[in-house]
């Protein structure tokens, strides 16, 4: 299957392709960039991390191997140095040092390159002869990717440090466009990206909800764009702006690029790929045309891909499962020594792959009157019915039945028993998180793809803000993890869930 580009947007092509063209002619600076001495700061943390994993590659796999994995000397030292040059010049080639590129981008980037390095060692190996140990490559690039990647997430805990990191953003769109933008930012948060203002779009000016925003951020201004918008974008010229196609068409949006370009202010946009997973799409230009092809990619449909994802989900459940027996034994005499006379654990009907039910264990947490207490208290309370319909979560739940509970639910780990759903194979351990039934017309016309894989213990969703914001935002994220489905994504989501745990972002 694949999608091409509306003949109605050749204008729009064209007029990008002149802004390209413009920037290497012009002298004006793209504010989006990375300022030089910064990019320089990631380039010497990089040089440092490389020549860490040197050094640590010969002095300490030489303890147990006399074939080092680049041997001591300068003629192993050339080797590093030409095979490190090329891994910090495919890192430029990326943008990693002049561009704000998000994390998980550069990650995978890294990852990528010390695989690619990796094998080109041991081709060379072989051809020339090096009497390399295949053990030694191996770990040793493994070391540079580990270190790598530790010393890059340093540096992006220090460039905030600097005045210039920020990069003030104007958000220019509709409402959903406004907030899907400011969710990816945040959930981010390695571009320097500060939304400063948004200028709305939407004639119906419906409250965008920012609650999920740091309180530690500036207030942002809202401005009414449904109007005449080209003077203010002109007296104000030094914020990078951030344009949603869909709040603007035909000659507006002709006349909005048109202005952008002449006046040299930086920019980018959004295109209306709302429906579309463009994230797994593969573009195909042809040469001397605005023309571009998206082609689908079905990860869904690929065996290696899913085999992969259950080899996996098998392998780490069994992995935990006496982690599971001690926390277990834990919960179970904590929660005696407060007098808790609920059980230890708890099978809710969730709906599963396939649109079947199944019991999703958890360990017990509400009390037994749990339903009566939450319906009493949403008859009485008419604020926190409101904050029940918006999240289907109380942030001050009465129905938590001790303080051992309370704290299973602040750090996620109610949910570790669904390693035994895991194993049954009625959960994976990446996915969109089980839904009840009395839900599942909350879906709409989602329904049918959330019931095509099987639900899991973590998701987008609980990496991506959870009960900070709506159920119709865990509604989008969901569509958005299956369309999108990859096993590196699995892996991401699972680092990404780690973090959460330690921070407690939206757990409650």
């Amino acid at each position: 299957m694949f999608g091409a580009i509306n003949p109605s947007n050749q204008m729009l092509m064209a007029e990008l392709s002149r802004r390209k063209e413009l920037s290497f002619m012009c002298v004006h600076r793209n504010i989006y960039n990375i300022p030089l001495r910064l990019s320089s700061i990631v380039v010497i943390i990089d040089i440092v991390a490389l020549f860490i994993s040197y050094i640590v590659s010969n002095y300490y796999f030489t303890s147990f191997s006399e074939k080092t994995a680049i041997a001591f000397g300068s003629q192993g030292f050339n080797y590093f140095f030409l095979l490190g040059a090329l891994v910090l010049l495919n890192f430029a080639r990326k943008g990693h040092y002049r561009k704000r590129v998000p994390w998980w981008q550069q990650v995978r980037t890294i990852v990528q390159t010390i695989f690619a390095t990796a094998l080109i060692t041991l081709l060379m190996n072989v051809i020339f002869d090096l009497e390399m140990s295949m053990g030694a490559v191996t770990a040793g690039w493994m070391v540079t990717m580990v270190l790598l990647l530790c010393f890059r997430h340093l540096t992006f805990q220090i460039l905030p440090k600097f005045r210039d990191w920020k990069v003030p953003v104007t958000l220019f769109g509709d409402n959903q466009m406004v907030i899907d933008c400011i969710h990816a930012f945040y959930n981010d948060g390695h571009t320097g990206i500060h939304v400063k203002n948004i200028m709305l779009r939407d004639k119906e000016k419906e409250p965008v909800c920012l609650d999920f925003i740091p309180p530690s951020h500036s207030s942002i201004t809202m401005i009414d764009a449904t109007g005449d918008y080209l003077d203010y974008i002109l007296q104000n010229k030094d914020v990078f702006y951030i344009i949603g196609l869909e709040g603007v068409r035909g000659d507006n949006r002709d006349r909005l690029i048109q202005a952008l370009v002449d006046n040299e202010i930086s920019y980018a946009v959004v295109p209306p790929t709302k429906r579309l997973h463009l994230y797994g799409m593969n573009p195909q230009h042809f040469f001397g045309n605005d023309v571009m092809l998206l082609h689908e990619r079905e990860f869904l449909q690929e065996p290696l891909e899913r085999f992969l994802e259950r080899a996996f989900d098998i392998t780490v459940s069994a992995a935990l499962m006496p982690v599971l027996g001690i926390i277990t034994l834990a919960v179970y005499t904590l929660k005696k020594m407060e007098g808790s006379d609920t059980p230890i654990f708890y099978g809710g009907k969730r709906i599963g792959k396939g649109g079947k039910e199944f019991n999703c264990w958890k360990f017990c947490t509400m009390r037994r009157d749990a339903d009566q207490v939450l319906n009493n208290l949403l008859e009485q309370d008419p604020v926190l019915k409101e904050e029940w319909e918006k999240f289907q979560k109380l942030k001050d739940d009465p129905r938590i039945d001790s303080r051992i509970s309370k704290k299973l639910r602040s750090t996620s780990l109610d949910e570790l028993p669904q390693l035994w759903n895991v194993m049954k194979g009625e959960m994976s351990l990446v996915g969109p998180r089980p839904i009840l039934p009395e839900q599942k017309q909350d879906y709409g016309e989602l329904l049918g793809l959330y019931e095509s894989v099987r639900p899991g213990v973590t998701g987008l969703w609980q990496v991506s803000g959870r009960n900070d914001t709506t159920f119709q935002q865990r509604v989008y994220w969901d569509g958005w993890y299956i369309r999108n489905w990859s096993f590196w994504h699995d892996v991401v989501i699972l680092f990404k869930t780690i973090s959460v745990l330690f921070n407690k972002n939206g757990a409650y």
